[in-house]
């Protein structure tokens, strides 16, 4: 029998800014039942996107 993997996206959300820099990894829901972090840094990554801030480097939250 042939093992089976479930590949799943786990990226939450990515920016990158306008200049270069470092990168900021966040991470959220490391228990399963814990889902307030992954909620909060969405909600991060949405006004990220809306506002465009001036940011260096990349931030990733998995």
């Amino acid at each position: 029998m042939e093992d089976e993997f479930v590949i799943e996206d786990r990226v939450i959300g990515k920016y990158r800014g306008d200049q270069p820099g470092k990168l900021f990894l966040c991470v959220a829901g490391i228990h399963g039942n814990e889902r307030t972090g992954i909620i909060a840094l969405q909600r991060v990554f949405a006004s990220l996107e809306e506002h465009k801030p001036s940011f260096a480097g990349r931030m990733i939250a998995v």
